[in-house]
């Protein structure tokens, strides 16, 4: 550590962990278990290293330690917190320094003590972000954001009350907090406008032509899938086919574009279709507004304990496909099974025949047990007269077997029993990881949805504001002029003072008592940040992560050789 610049070593740290990390994953796709152990260790080792760093930092300059996890280092081309947020790094990001620096952003120039609920009423009634009545207080100086101190006026002779109203108004809808809450109402007020005109108002072209609330519908829409557009673009993975990738990562933009695509399904659907068919099209709308609506969900990542319930649902779904996959060797098995017994020399069509062999072992599983099919006994409804069912006049019955409850009881043992037990195991494993890990989850979640909010406009706003943004966005980019608080470009004098303080620290790490105390400093302070008031990526640490791999696998597949080396631990 001790030829390892201090204005990188937090990067350095990171970055070393993130390639641990992805080789250990491909080590264990390979099962090779012990090199997977090896390689998870060193990669919390070098984490812990980074946690270490900007634990003695933030004990000596608050606010220094928070302007370089938004410092770009020009050598990773990125700044520290993207790093950990891209890599998945959640040990780093749940330490209390870079919390502290996502709570600054997420605030704004809203004071951090600001109650979430006189935001919300000052959203709706401006006339209180007004600072004589005390009721939003925007401070002149915040500490968290050095950047932006010298762009709020000071109140002089120089500023008129007007104006200084109109800054405090301007101050207060930028912050993404305040975003989140305008975004938040908007989102829900365009569900209840898509759920009347679905439910009340959705007739056939031939018949009425499209409401004004479906046409509002339309272009909030538009709308949204334009704002997923600009998302993809401000990844700066480099080229398209990097920038989607990187984006495809996220699950919700996967959620979100298939959403986005069964929206327009309906739309081309209710203009082709006649009022025959037209079942089609409105199917296809209730279907997407229901995706709409569990799409709200992502708003719940706010709250620190409804948070990581949606983690839960997303990894309990996870285990479901498995036990799926499980239950379906069991229905065709059974299935096969019953329909060879009761129904011998099935008559049925194909797409029939398959759907009886699923129907009864499947809402078995639910309790309806179809015993007066299973036993054959001959209701009223059916015949085993072969000339009545083979034309479809009546259906056919089941034939009586002495060994078919037999069938059915083993069945239920197996599935009811056995199967449904298992999958409460798995849901119940999966619960208690996330909930014994739920408080870093949340803090590691809300990095994106500051970000999200950050870089959303002030107001829901119209497709042609949506594409001037985007032209700004392209010219931002060629002239290299984008810079948000999420990627800070300091001075060189700047920069060398914060080599000076990230010296010291680094310094005090490489003291063997200095550095126990700084891990146990920072163990804490990942669990202790609840006292507290309460950046998506824009760097190529991604791409470049799996650069590396590939070329180090490429290396071993060519047999050359390869040098490990151990750092030693002091």
């Amino acid at each position: 550590m001790d030829n390892v610049c201090p204005d990188v070593f937090k990067s350095s740290a990171l970055f070393a962990s993130a390639v641990l990390k992805e080789l250990a994953h491909r080590a264990h796709s390979s099962n090779l278990m012990d090199l997977t152990a090896s390689l998870n260790e060193n990669a919390g080792y070098f984490e812990d290293q980074a946690c270490a760093v900007i634990t003695e930092l933030y004990n000596i300059d608050r606010e220094k330690a928070l302007t370089t996890l938004v410092t770009k280092v020009n050598r990773y081309n990125t700044t520290p917190l993207d790093i950990a947020y891209s890599q998945k790094l959640t040990k780093f990001m749940a330490h209390t320094a870079c919390q502290a620096k996502i709570n600054s952003l997420w605030s704004g120039d809203i004071a951090m003590y600001t109650p979430p609920w006189k935001i919300g009423m000052a959203v709706f009634l401006p006339i209180l972000i007004i600072q004589n009545f005390r009721f939003i207080d925007i401070p002149k100086k915040d500490p968290c954001q050095p950047r932006l101190q010298a762009q709020q006026p000071k109140r002089n002779n120089n500023i008129t009350s007007w104006q200084w109203i109109v800054y405090c108004l301007y101050m207060f809808y930028r912050a993404p907090v305040t975003k989140f809450v305008i975004y938040l109402v908007s989102y829900f007020a365009m569900l209840v406008i898509f759920a009347i005109f679905v439910l009340t108002d959705l007739y056939p072209l031939s018949e009425r032509p499209p409401s004004t609330l479906e046409y509002l519908t339309w272009i909030w829409t538009l709308s949204l899938l334009i704002e997923e557009i600009r998302q993809i673009y401000l990844t700066h993975r480099g080229s398209l086919k990097h920038n989607l990738q990187y984006w495809a990562k996220n699950v919700w933009n996967i959620f979100d574009i298939i959403m986005y695509l069964l929206f327009i399904l309906p739309v081309f659907l209710r203009c082709l279709l006649n009022s025959d068919q037209f079942y089609f099209a409105r199917m296809a709308y209730a279907i997407t507004l229901s995706m709409f609506i569990l799409r709200s969900m992502h708003f719940f990542f706010v709250d620190r304990y409804i948070g990581p319930k949606v983690v839960m649902i997303g990894r309990m779904l996870s285990d479901l496909a498995f036990f799926i996959c499980l239950f379906a060797l069991f229905v065709f098995s059974f299935g096969i099974m019953y329909q060879a017994v009761l129904f011998p020399n099935s008559v049925l069509a194909p797409w029939e025949l398959l759907k009886d062999l699923v129907y009864f072992p499947y809402w078995q599983l639910y309790g309806e047990l179809y015993l007066d099919h299973i036993e054959g006994k001959e209701p009223s409804e059916c015949t085993n007269d072969y000339e009545l069912y083979i034309n479809g006049t009546m259906d056919r019955c089941a034939q009586a077997n002495q060994f078919n409850s037999t069938i059915l009881a083993v069945y239920l043992i197996l599935t009811n029993i056995m199967l449904v037990n298992i999958l409460i195991a798995m849901f119940t494993t999966t619960i208690e990881k996330v909930q014994d890990d739920s408080e870093m989850i949340w803090k590691f979640n809300m990095y994106e949805l500051v970000k999200e909010c950050y870089e959303k406009p002030m107001f829901p706003i119209p497709i042609l504001i949506h594409l001037f943004r985007l032209f700004i966005l392209c010219q931002n980019k060629i002239r290299n002029q984008y810079e948000t608080d999420f990627e800070l470009l300091l001075t060189f004098e700047d920069m060398e003072n914060l080599n000076i303080v990230e010296h010291f620290a680094l310094q005090k790490c490489q003291n063997e008592t200095a550095r126990a105390g700084s891990r146990y400093n920072a163990r804490n302070m990942m669990t202790d940040e609840r006292d507290m008031n309460t950046e998506a990526d824009l760097t190529p640490t991604q791409k470049d992560i799996k650069d590396y791999v590939t070329e180090v696998i490429r290396q071993i597949a060519l047999r050359q050789p390869i040098v490990l080396v151990d750092l030693p631990r002091r």
